[in-house]
């Protein structure tokens, strides 16, 4: 399972969303407050100001894009469906950046009806290249799900058949 470069690729593109988790994905800034958007939604910085309005839309797209990887790790005797939910999850992980910036117009447009000012946002370059990262890592992963697949089937075209 762990000996097969493509389970590496799937382990690096799954700590690769993991990263997403840890860090802050962007940050609004208005005269009167500091607010940060992470995967748990957004948070105020300032004290003053206490607003906390939960994120579940990125919330469950990460933990999707996180599991599925680790899942499909372990699918390693079922090689069409490896290579089926490894598309699904490359495909999850482009439709993550549709995702986020609506949730984050949204975000700003929120802040914009609060504050007299409009919020002035800055994009962490980690929301960019972590799911970025991660669709490398699955379509490499197909490629070599792939290969695997092709030397099983050449491997049995060389065994004879047997009797029961």
């Amino acid at each position: 399972m762990i000996q097969r470069i493509q389970s590496l690729y799937m382990l690096a593109g799954a700590v690769a969303i993991l990263m997403l988790f840890l860090f802050p994905l962007a940050s609004y800034s208005v005269p009167e407050a500091t607010f940060q958007f992470t995967a748990f939604g957004l948070t105020s910085l300032t004290p003053e100001v206490p607003i906390d309005e939960m994120g579940w839309g990125i919330l469950l797209a990460l933990v999707v894009m996180f599991a599925l990887p680790l899942v499909t790790l372990f699918l390693y005797r079922k090689l069409e469906l490896q290579t089926q939910l490894l598309i699904y999850t490359a495909v999850l992980d482009l439709l993550f950046y549709g995702l986020f910036f609506w949730q984050s117009y949204r975000y700003e447009a929120f802040l914009g009806g609060l504050f007299t000012t409009p919020a002035e946002v800055v994009y962490r370059y980690i929301v960019l290249a972590m799911p970025a990262l991660s669709v490398f890592c699955m379509i490499m992963a197909v490629r070599y799900v792939r290969r695997d697949k092709w030397l099983l089937e050449a491997a049995d075209r060389l065994r004879p058949l047997r009797r029961r």
